[in-house]
C-alpha cells in the first residue's frame, strides 16, 4: 500500500522528532565515575531531561496523530474494497 501525502508528511515529523529526544535523552543520563560502577547527576543533567520529557510529549503526540491517520486510510481502503 502506497501512503497518502498526509501520512508520509506526518511519518517524516515523527522521524525527525525521534532522534532529538533521543540526543536528549542521552544528555541527561547520569554521567559515570570511571570505573566505579557510580553517576553523577549534574545540574546539565537535569536540564537534558526537562527537554526531553518535553519532546517526548511532542513525539507521542505525532505518534498518536500517525497512528490516527493510519487507521483512518486503512478504513477508508477496507471501505473502497467492499464497493
Amino acid at each position: 500500500m502506497i501512503a497518502p501525502k498526509i501520512i508520509s508528511e506526518k511519518l517524516g515529523v515523527v522521524n525527525e522528532d525521534i532522534p532529538v529526544w533521543s540526543s536528549y535523552y542521552r544528555r541527561s543520563l547520569p554521567t559515570k565515575l570511571g570505573d566505579t560502577g557510580f553517576g553523577m547527576l549534574t545540574n546539565k543533567d537535569s536540564e537534558y531531561r526537562a527537554k526531553a520529557e518535553e519532546v517526548f510529549v511532542e513525539v507521542q503526540n505525532e505518534f498518536q496523530q500517525l497512528v490516527n491517520l493510519a487507521r483512518e486510510e486503512l478504513k477508508f481502503q477496507k471501505d473502497k474494497l467492499k464497493r
